[in-house]
């Protein structure tokens, strides 16, 4: 029949009787635990011993057990592996018990250790102080090397098999300490010297299981990345944003296990925060490891973690951090609520407290606040108010952001609103820089370059041999030349650039094209009355004539132009 036992059954072991114990939480249902292998029950001897009995499911009742006990009897002694210590019910040497609950047999009696899980307290997010973290990674590490040195791996290493016996109380943890806070249970899958090869080769539990994990796991080095693990995960659970992060039982979602998720980087971050570079890159070794042989040596965990050599001023140094941005986060909390309620003031005063108590917590939300105000007050048309407002800002503001850059161009205008320009100081940022002042000199040399020019186009006269399309090439050339010159005179004390010369050439072929258009104008009308009995050399001439004048005409009117221009923003004393 299948063994369903009630509150104070008894059982009968080795001459000893044990009573089934009633769940403390649940009145009338006895004291049991479920896991992947077996339900553990909680007995009660007449002299109020506890221990515990796993009673294995039908497909792991393996009558090796009973070998495998007398095998570990030795490793009870070890840190960590007090259920080592157990009698295995064998129907050679259990009869009697077996006869009446037969499917007792090959189940385990052993230590009962108090506790939660590891799994208990992730799934509860039940928070630890960095002491607290501290301490249970530290035994945790200690146990595991104390094993890998002796060849021993527990080859299933996970949350629920991780009881923590020093949260039952509120006493505060033994950083020292090397073996009380932490101990292992489900060893039955253990390797070390002596101890067979299991039939059934554990695959590894999620959350916990490396890449290689389902090829199965026994060896000396098995312990390496679950290990890796659940120090990563002990010494993170003390800072909230790992705890907000973690996926349910375990910290890690099975399916991103050894991938660049964002719970890795969250981990990785508050690692290297609190507890120093080496102890991020030991984890980030292990989780990108291709086989367990290349993660870190468990022994590298306690060399990398500096604060263990000296770590109550690193635990009490964090306690205070941790005990600070919890007040400032309450002052920032409060301040909310009394800016929904109307009361600006107040709300200001709340977040002054807390920028004094976490400077980098708070800095943004204030500044930005202290912003609003400055703002209300500056629409209300109080300019010195809010120019104390943004200052105070100002001084709060995050370095490097722009929000401090735009506070501080408000600043420099109301300032100026305020008390006006102040001589000699530099340019306000935002403000458009003074237009360059030209010298009457360079402008007097601008109009000459001018005439030069014109003076060019008609000495080339005599070789065009009457082509307008050649002449267009000589303005052309001269634009260019008169152009050049023109900006080299003024370039450094007048806003002219270099695509000055190309607006030259434009320019002067635009007056040539001009003026030939208004000759021919004017030669349509002056020739129309006369007839056609007047001599073409006359007409040719007279058109000519009137094309360069009219060109140099508006040629001046160019020139005269960009002239007046430079002179605009000339001094007095030029």
């Amino acid at each position: 029949m299948a063994f369903h036992p009630q509150v104070g059954d008894s059982l009968s072991i080795d001459g000893a009787i044990y009573q089934v114990a009633e769940h403390p939480a649940a009145p009338g249902i006895p004291y049991g635990q479920e896991g992947r292998q077996a339900i553990v029950y909680q007995l009660v001897t007449q002299e109020g011993d506890r221990r515990a009995l796993k009673v294995f499911k039908a497909r792991y009742r393996l009558p090796a057990l009973v070998s495998l006990a007398d095998q570990l009897a030795p490793f009870a002694g070890l840190p960590g592996l007090q259920v080592c210590q157990r009698i295995v019910l064998s129907p050679r040497r259990h009869e009697g018990v077996l006869r009446q609950q037969p499917d007792l047999t090959y189940a385990v009696l052993m230590p009962w250790i108090e506790g939660p899980t590891w799994m208990e307290v992730m799934l509860g997010k039940r928070e630890l102080t960095p002491e607290q973290s501290l301490a249970l990674a530290r035994s945790l590490a200690h146990i595991l090397v104390a094993l890998e040195e002796r060849g021993i791996a527990h080859c299933d290493l996970s949350g629920p098999n991780v009881l923590l016996p020093a949260l039952t109380s509120s006493l505060r943890l033994d950083v020292q300490s090397t073996a009380s806070n932490v101990q292992l249970v489900d060893v039955e899958q253990l390797h070390g010297p002596g101890l067979e090869r299991p039939a059934l080769l554990p695959g590894g539990s999620p959350g916990y299981a490396h890449r290689s994990a389902p090829d199965g796991l026994w060896g000396p080095a098995a312990d390496r990345f679950s290990g890796a693990v659940l120090l990563g995960e002990m010494l993170g659970w003390c800072d909230a944003r790992v705890r907000e992060a973690t996926w349910g039982e375990n910290y890690f979602h099975p399916a991103e296990i050894q991938q660049e998720s964002d719970r890795y980087c969250v981990l990785v971050e508050v690692l290297q925060e609190r507890w120093g570079e080496r102890v991020a890159r030991s984890f980030e070794r292990a989780w990108r490891s291709e086989t367990l042989a290349d993660c870190p040596a468990l022994g590298e965990w306690l060399i990398a973690q500096e604060t263990w050599n000296s770590p109550r001023k690193e635990v009490e140094t964090m306690e205070h951090k941790d005990a600070t941005e919890r007040l400032a986060r309450a002052g920032m909390d409060k301040a909310d609520a009394l800016m929904s309620m109307g009361q600006a003031d107040q709300a200001l005063r709340e977040l002054e407290d807390a920028y004094n108590l976490a400077p980098e917590l708070v800095a943004d939300t204030y500044t930005r606040a202290l912003v609003q105000q400055a703002a209300q007050r500056e629409d209300g048309g109080d300019v010195e108010g809010a120019l104390t407002s943004y200052r105070c800002a100002l001084q709060v503001a995050p370095e490097g952001g722009t929000l401090r850059q735009e506070i501080a161009a408000i600043v420099q205008r109301l300032e100026v609103a305020v008390h006006g320009p102040i001589q000699g100081e530099p340019q306000v940022m935002g403000k458009p820089a003074a237009r360059p002042e030209c010298p009457t000199s360079r402008v007097v040399l601008w109009l000459v370059i001018m005439l030069a020019g014109w003076a060019g186009t008609l000495g080339s006269i005599r070789f065009l041999g009457g082509n307008e399309w050649v002449a267009f090439v000589s303005w052309a050339m001269v634009g260019i030349l008169a152009g050049l010159a023109q900006y080299l005179v003024v370039r450094g004390v007048a806003p002219v650039r270099p695509w000055w010369v190309l607006g030259a050439l434009i320019g002067w072929c635009g007056c040539w094209a001009l003026g030939g258009l208004a000759a021919s104008a004017i030669q349509v009308l002056w020739f129309v009355e006369a007839g056609h009995g007047v001599d073409t050399a006359l007409r040719f001439n007279l058109w000519w004539s009137s094309a360069w004048q009219i060109a140099i005409l508006v040629n001046a009117v160019f020139n005269g132009a960009a002239a007046a221009l430079l002179l605009r923003g000339r001094s007095a004393n030029s």
